[in-house]
């Protein structure tokens, strides 16, 4: 297999959606303001594609996405990628072929989907917040919330991805308590583009879980995005996570495709 850098969104986007349950995220990753931070490889075979894999920088470390065949991943990997530490995110056949590579850890995780159904919104009632109390109210987030949100990140439990740049490009609400910020959801990715989003950085502080906070935050946030025209919004959850698929199964996504993540360490 010839392994080659692909450098035009228009010769990755019609690989990644079809595999779009699991490639949420990469395909949000082809709009200009991520693509910046990413570099493709595909591994070509008669002059077909046969694989492909992502690399984005903007974090540390560096995240690594593949989907395709598993000798092309194979030929990736023993070429073209050789960071001594990445974060993957991979289906479970290519687990054996990533082992000849990195050390790690494999945890199972679960992607999960809400869609339109019909041009309407499949889930309208369950996407609308019911009312708080006087003292409670739900907010959209802007930068000027940033320091409310790393205070409320700080007390663990979410936003592992979180950074300026999430919330001026993303989407965020929150929920207050007499003006303290005790709960929150958002987005990783928002591309209107690729009509696709990737929800993330949820979290609700301990003192205040078990109220169904962050489930009014996740369902203002999905609300704004299927009316903004987004077709598919995807999440990624632990499937040992049984509480946190239930909230979202409340709210109207469903189960889609079961894959793994690991942070390791090249062994060869």
């Amino acid at each position: 297999m010839q392994v080659v850098a692909l450098r035009q969104p228009d010769h990755i986007r019609p690989w990644l959606r079809a595999d779009r349950f699991f490639a949420d995220y990469a395909l949000g990753d082809l709009d200009p303001a991520h693509f910046q931070f990413t570099e493709w490889f595909g591994a070509e075979e008669n002059g077909e594609l046969r694989a492909v894999v992502m690399l984005y920088h903007d974090l540390n470390p560096s995240v690594f996405f593949a989907t395709g065949e598993a000798r092309g991943i194979e030929a990736i990997l023993g070429g073209a990628v050789k960071l001594p530490r990445i974060s993957l995110s991979i289906h479970e056949e290519h687990l054996p072929v990533i082992a000849r590579f990195y050390r790690a850890e494999p945890v199972p995780m679960l992607k999960m989907a809400l869609l339109p159904d019909g041009g309407r919104w499949s889930n309208t009632n369950r996407l609308k917040p019911r009312l708080l109390t006087d003292v409670r109210r739900l907010l959209r987030l802007d930068v000027s919330h940033m320091p409310l949100l790393e205070e409320l990140y700080s007390q663990g439990g979410g936003g592992d991805a979180f950074r300026r740049r999430s919330l001026e490009l993303g989407v965020f609400y929150g929920v207050f308590d007499a003006g303290r910020l005790i709960s929150v959801a958002g987005t990783h990715i928002v591309s209107d583009n690729e009509h696709i989003a990737a929800l993330g950085s949820v979290m609700t502080h301990p003192g205040y879980r078990g109220q169904g906070l962050a489930t009014m935050a996740t369902s203002a946030v999905c609300k704004e995005l299927l009316e903004r025209g987004v077709e598919l919004i995807g999440l990624s959850v632990s499937r040992s996570n049984m509480a946190a698929i239930r909230v979202y199964e409340n709210i109207g996504f469903k189960r889609r495709v079961p894959f793994f993540e690991l942070r390791p360490v090249r062994a060869c």
